[in-house]
């Protein structure tokens, strides 16, 4: 693949693509930075300095626009998506994506009453996990937003009792990935996804689209792959954290592995 010829890149998806659990403490009560600090040596201003997008930007040179968001999924990666890529259109040769695949058990709807996007988040709970509604905001860790948000939760979670269903949310969620993927694809817009669909078309992704650290073309999404490579925060710093996002070090590595991967492809 010829980097030269990209002016920027795209990434999107969840919490573990916007660097989910590095959080800063002015945001964060419970921030793990001077725990790296203490341990490591290493502290960082906020997460969008450690998060992969950044470090892959500073290994191959060429700027990162990260709009992945904590508790995000489908509808808003797609969403975000296209806005981008219609913003950009005259340049859809000078950029190309990054796409994670975000859980199913996560939705977006748009809120008449404050005119905003509000991401909700479900939860599998107790022995027999349970799918129960989480909390929807309009972004997690913003104070200014979260306590507003507060008083508006029985309406949430009344619209993820009448409305949400995790088997429909996982179709719904793979129809509008291969709707992205394919029109990206039909347009000539460069695109990497962490992950496949399972259920829909799955044949109809390029195997040079997923992102694959080895030979047998296994897709590697980031969270997978730090698990498998214990990179996850509580791998770093000790279980007493219990924080199961790609750590300070982990999306260094994930990085490094990204730019070679590119670079192959």
């Amino acid at each position: 693949m010829d980097l030269t010829k990209y002016k920027y890149f795209y990434v999107n998806g969840s919490s573990y693509c916007e660097g989910g659990g590095l959080e800063e403490p002015e945001i964060r009560g419970d921030s793990v930075v001077c725990e790296y600090e203490k341990q490591y040596g290493v502290t960082w201003s906020n997460r969008t300095e450690v998060n992969f997008g950044k470090r892959l930007s500073d290994i191959i040179g060429i700027p990162c626009i990260n709009e992945a968001k904590c508790g995000g999924g489908m509808e808003r990666l797609v969403r975000k998506t296209y806005d981008f890529i219609d913003n950009n259109w005259f340049q859809k040769d000078k950029f190309f994506l990054i796409l994670e695949k975000p859980d199913a058990t996560r939705s977006e709807f748009y809120f008449n009453e404050l005119n905003d996007y509000f991401i909700t988040n479900s939860n599998f709970i107790g022995p027999h996990r349970t799918l129960e509604f989480g909390y929807s905001t309009r972004a997690y860790f913003d104070k200014n937003v979260y306590e507003a948000d507060e008083k508006y939760q029985y309406k949430f979670k009344q619209w993820f009792l009448d409305f949400f269903k995790l088997e429909e949310n996982i179709k719904k969620n793979e129809q509008q990935f291969i709707g992205l993927y394919s029109f990206c694809k039909l347009n000539d817009i460069k695109v990497f996804v962490m992950s496949p669909n399972d259920i829909y078309f799955k044949r109809c992704f390029n195997s040079e689209d997923i992102i694959s650290f080895t030979k047998s073309n296994k897709s590697d999404d980031i969270v997978e792959w730090c698990i498998n490579n214990n990179l996850l925060i509580k791998d770093e710093i000790g279980e007493k954290f219990r924080d199961f996002h790609p750590g300070y070090f982990g999306h260094i590595e994930y990085a490094k592995q990204l730019a070679k991967f590119l670079q192959r492809n």
